[in-house]
């Protein structure tokens, strides 16, 4: 009974929207009519303010570590902390109360695995740091350098659970990132046809 509580507060802890709630706050605006639309601190910080963008990150950075701390302290399945990341993040990125609108995912990623692995966030970093100089662009590059994730957990534990139970959240992730991916891909194609 604990695990299904646990479960079902993970998704309505992501869906705490602490870029809608600050940004009404500080402006009396609708975060999802600024910017990009997104529901998360990069959308507040260059449209609202570096103060409520950091208050927003903050929030969503603890909300992720505090139930995935709640599912590890509490919680009876070994399953359980995996699938409260990727159930926080769902929420966070598809909320009920704002029309399954959200956010990008990332900072509740971060919030979890401070609590589960903090080391893995600079390697992860690392990686997307890398790739975006690679490829010339850090929104593409988190998008499908996030799919190191499971890599990087398998190295890590040599256990196959982490390397399957990971990907949903970084579909999750992705999914939000995807418009991003195709407007690199097709930057990248018009750059391809003025050089012929």
């Amino acid at each position: 009974m604990i695990d299904f509580f646990l479960a079902v507060s993970a998704y309505f802890m992501g869906c705490i929207p602490s870029a809608f709630i600050f940004g009404k706050l500080f402006s009396r605006r609708d975060i999802r009519s600024l910017g990009s639309g997104n529901v998360g601190a990069v959308n507040v910080i260059y449209n609202i303010g570096r103060l409520p963008g950091l208050l927003t990150l903050f929030a969503d950075f603890a909300k992720s570590a505090f139930i995935v701390w709640l599912s590890v302290r509490f919680g009876t399945q070994f399953f359980l902390p995996v699938l409260a990341v990727t159930l926080v993040i769902l929420g966070h990125n598809y909320n009920l109360f704002l029309k399954f609108r959200g956010g990008k995912g990332l900072a509740c990623l971060v919030g979890a695995l401070l609590v589960l692995c903090p080391l893995n966030i600079l390697i992860l970093f690392g990686f997307i740091g890398f790739l975006g100089l690679v490829i010339r662009g850090v929104k593409a590059a988190t998008g499908v350098g996030i799919f190191a994730l499971p890599a990087i957990l398998y190295i890590e534990t040599h256990d196959a659970f982490f390397l399957f139970a990971s990907l949903p959240a970084c579909l999750l992730i992705f999914s939000r990132h995807f418009g991003d991916f195709r407007a690199y891909c097709e930057k990248r194609g018009k750059r391809r046809k003025e050089k012929k």
